[in-house]
């Protein structure tokens, strides 16, 4: 069978990086490609699935938010709906460069890890002073 040039590439096929491995070690080609595939793919069935919980516990707390009356407690649950939204948006931006690995999908990937960061400390911060001033509203 007679495969178009594209695939013999390395971006699609990193077949000179796992030849020279197995030289190096002296074994066979197809046992790194079989670990350098399952790495990969560990990789992105953890990223899945912290992308997924994350995403989860945001819908349930935005739910939450809508389904409390009282303002303070509102504020607390939504404090904690963007710390998941922040986790969320952190491993989505990690996710996408290890699965497209070029400069453009790095850049992207690096705005989403700082803009995840940044929802994630801000969550941090006001579901700490909430909570307080509920603890100061319940006594």
């Amino acid at each position: 069978m007679k495969y178009p040039s594209f695939y013999r590439s390395s971006y699609y096929y990193p077949t000179s990086f796992l030849v020279q491995v197995a030289k190096r070690n002296k074994t066979s080609y197809n046992e790194h490609r079989s670990k350098f595939y399952m790495q990969e793919s560990i990789h992105l069935i953890i990223f899945s699935t912290l992308i997924l919980i994350s995403f989860v516990l945001y819908i349930y707390y935005k739910v939450m938010v809508v389904k409390t009356k009282d303002p303070l407690l509102q504020e607390h649950m939504n404090s904690k709906a963007r710390i998941f939204l922040g986790i969320f948006i952190f491993f989505f931006g990690i996710n996408q460069y290890l699965f497209y690995e070029t400069r453009l999908s790095l850049f992207i990937g690096i705005i989403f890890i700082i803009l995840g960061a940044f929802q994630f400390r801000l969550g941090i911060k006001s579901k700490k002073h909430y909570q307080n001033e509920y603890k100061k509203h319940r006594q």
